[in-house]
């Protein structure tokens, strides 16, 4: 993962969460570093272990979506990079991601709106080129 995938995902998961989740705002800086950290190095299906123990570590910060959305963020952005994940494919990838890593429902749906933004993304990227 290269540092361009990591600023790219830092701005749009910081966009998600301004604009979805505002209270979970101000901590965001923090949770991405922190979350950053660990992910470079976590392998692949152990997401949802990660944020159990990131929220027993940090169970007044980490009971949000802010470290779901830069989990997800960071991984799409580098399938789409790396692995050429189709734009098409985004929202069906992302549902069955959010299944892997959350097992409450309506969490599961308040975070697929991260397909909308990446897919927006995607789109603004493509059209620069």
């Amino acid at each position: 993962m290269d540092e361009q995938v990591i600023q790219q995902a830092k701005v749009i998961s910081r966009e998600i969460v301004k604009k979805e989740f505002p209270e979970e705002e101000e901590y965001f800086d923090f949770l991405f570093d922190l979350t950053i950290q660990e992910i470079k190095e976590l392998e692949p299906g152990k997401e949802a272990e990660f944020l159990r123990e990131m929220r027993a570590v940090h169970p007044e910060l980490v009971l949000g979506y802010t470290p779901i959305i830069i989990i997800i963020t960071v991984q799409f952005l580098g399938e789409f990079t790396y692995r050429s994940l189709k734009k098409n494919e985004i929202k069906d990838e992302i549902a069955k991601k959010a299944v892997e890593i959350v097992e409450n429902k309506n969490e599961q749906q308040k975070i697929s709106i991260i397909s909308d933004y990446l897919i927006e993304y995607l789109e603004k990227k493509e059209k620069n080129q």
